[in-house]
């Protein structure tokens, strides 16, 4: 990191604005905190995949269940998301 951070601080005043790595060496100076972090706590997830993929069925059932008007999908509408692996089965 400390490597990464002494490139960014000698190469940044070499670029124009308008180049990519420049906009790319802005990009990590916002989140550096973040990435330090990240690297420092290795069970933080990277990506937030579980929680989309648990919410997944209701957004994709989401016109079905408002347009809808039987008693399942009255059910679905007020089912919460299962993070048990049972993602968008009604719960009796």
């Amino acid at each position: 990191m400390a490597a990464l951070k002494q490139w960014i601080q000698k190469t940044k005043p070499k670029l124009k604005p308008k180049m990519k790595l420049y906009r790319a060496i802005e990009y990590i100076e916002k989140r550096w905190q973040k990435l330090k972090a990240y690297l420092w706590h290795g069970e933080v997830e990277i990506d937030n995949n579980l929680v989309e993929n648990a919410i997944r069925p209701l957004a994709i059932g989401r016109k079905v269940w408002v347009v809808g008007d039987t008693k399942k999908s009255r059910l679905l509408k007020f089912t919460p998301p299962s993070t048990d692996g049972q993602q968008g089965k009604v719960r009796a």
